[in-house]
């Protein structure tokens, strides 16, 4: 309970010396991504089909300043499925959380900097590890764009 109060006495004042433009935090963004593909090829290549999906739920806390970055944790969970059972690495699942940086580029996207723990669970029970705990530092970055509002 201590820590959750030295937490809070550290967060607050810096949430309302962020809210000085207008913006109202806390925010909660999150997002998904899924992938399926089959991968073809000889045996040697071991094809098959894998299925790679991940969602995540954050809350932006604050931002530095103006324009600067916002502060934001998060969890997710992801997982990757083979129908290639000796591919063990292609057959886990787990959870994640942690926290980063995002810097907004207005009408192309984001950037984050970052750091995530994530706990993964391996489903083959051959495989040579049952579980691991894995600590990630991170950039990450996604863009769009429309050509005929480019300028």
């Amino acid at each position: 309970m201590t820590m959750i109060l030295f937490f809070l006495s550290l967060i607050f004042p810096l949430i309302a010396l962020a809210d000085e433009n207008g913006e109202s935090y806390p925010n909660f963004p999150g997002f998904t991504y899924g992938n399926v593909s089959n991968y073809s090829g000889g045996e040697e290549e071991n094809p098959g089909n894998k299925f790679d999906g991940y969602i995540e739920q954050g809350v932006d806390w604050f931002r530095f300043g103006s324009n600067g970055p916002i502060f934001n944790t998060f969890v997710g969970l992801s997982g990757t499925f083979s129908d290639k059972e000796e591919r063990w690495w292609d057959n886990s699942w787990g959870p994640s959380g942690g926290g980063k940086l995002k810097v907004l580029l207005p009408g192309l996207g984001e950037v984050s900097l970052g750091v995530r723990i994530e706990q993964k669970e391996y489903l083959d029970s051959s495989s040579p590890i049952s579980n691991e705990t894995l600590v990630v530092a991170f950039v990450q970055w996604y863009a769009g764009w429309d050509l005929r509002n480019l300028k």
